[in-house]
């Protein structure tokens, strides 16, 4: 772990303002278009043109060529289309500036994805960015970078948790298959083993980039992937995904050529799931991917203790209160194999298991 100086913590803050200040700007899908003439029965009509972020072709009908009011929409969004490019052009120098004083960054060939996905409004439809790229944000919100093994990955991880709030289920389709072959046709759907079940996973031929759905388990033994929301593809369950995404969630960033606003879960909750998961992996609590939760579990246990220690004591409290009582018990056992600096801290600041 090594702690960011203050110029580059207030070099966060700045771009954090600047990107919640322009998301709406960001995402809007207005701005990627050009206003045209479509003449019908000797009448011509003015649309707005655009293509949305699964490539498909869109026109918008701002009414007849001659009308007052459809030249001052026509106006109106071209203007709004030449704001977005300053926009961008500022968050890539905040975003340039804050990486050379020593911020953290993702993985370049994740960005592209990621965007997508944020301009075609999965995070604003309630999803939330887990596994090690949100590790990377929740430590450039605490002002810190993590060391390479620790957020070295393949994946892009994202939930959607099963019962997220209805205002969510109004908003429009999300063909997360046709985002990700616009950004790159080599994406491919992952089968799952059992021939009959919606695939949860895509993954690129040319990156070698995989993007897992998840949702929140019902039950211990909830697994069998479903559709939780209309994006075109299946999420699969897991264990203990409820207590990291349903409550707490926050607003990061995922920096690469400029930022992005994106959700991610609370601090001290990512470490003590983290732990818990890492007892409930496939291959066992001795392997490689469990190794690597404890990692980054014990990283953010230190950084927290030094930055933010209540949000452990109260990700404890949450733990202990959970429905499912399996999650205190593997939080607790799996944090008997920390290291013992991250362990010291760890119940200091938590106690024992309940």
């Amino acid at each position: 772990m090594r702690a960011h100086g203050p110029a580059t913590q207030t070099l966060y803050a700045q771009l954090f303002e600047a990107t919640a200040a322009y998301d709406v700007d960001l995402v809007g899908g207005f701005a990627q278009g050009l206003a045209v003439e479509r003449a019908v029965r000797k009448r011509t009509y003015l649309y707005w043109q655009m293509r949305d972020v699964a490539g498909h072709l869109r026109q918008v009908y701002l009414g007849p060529a001659l009308d007052d009011g459809a030249q001052a929409l026509r106006q109106s969004l071209e203007e709004y289309k030449k704001r977005r490019r300053p926009i961008l052009v500022d968050l890539q120098r905040l975003s340039a500036a804050y990486l050379a004083s020593g911020g953290a960054a993702h993985l370049g060939s994740h960005f592209p994805i990621v965007d997508a996905l944020a301009r075609a409004g999965l995070f604003r439809a309630g999803a939330v960015l887990v596994g090690s790229h949100a590790f990377v944000s929740i430590g450039a919100a605490l002002g810190v970078s993590w060391s390479g093994d620790t957020v070295a990955t393949a994946d892009v991880d994202i939930c959607r948790d099963a019962f997220v709030t209805i205002a969510c289920e109004s908003l429009q389709a999300i063909d997360v298959p046709g985002v990700l072959k616009q950004v790159d046709p080599t994406f491919f759907l992952v089968p799952e083993l059992d021939l009959k079940t919606p695939s949860s996973s895509m993954m690129s031929r040319a990156r070698g980039v995989r993007l897992d759905l998840l949702t929140t388990a019902k039950t211990p033994r909830d697994v069998r992937p479903r559709v939780v929301a209309p994006f075109g593809l299946a999420a699969q369950p897991l264990r203990y995904m409820d207590y990291l995404v349903r409550d707490e969630v926050s607003r990061g960033l995922f920096i690469g050529a400029h930022s992005i606003l994106v959700n991610i879960p609370h601090a001290g909750r990512f470490a003590l799931q983290k732990l818990a998961v890492s007892m409930r992996r496939a291959a066992g609590p001795s392997s490689i991917k469990s190794e690597k939760d404890r990692r980054q579990a014990a990283a953010l246990i230190l950084a927290l203790a030094d930055r933010q220690p209540g949000a452990l004591v109260l990700a404890a409290d949450a733990a202990r209160a959970h429905h499912d009582r399996g999650l205190a018990r593997d939080v607790w056992t799996a944090a008997k194999k920390i290291s013992p600096e991250a362990r010291r801290h760890f119940a200091t600041l938590v106690g024992e298991q309940p």
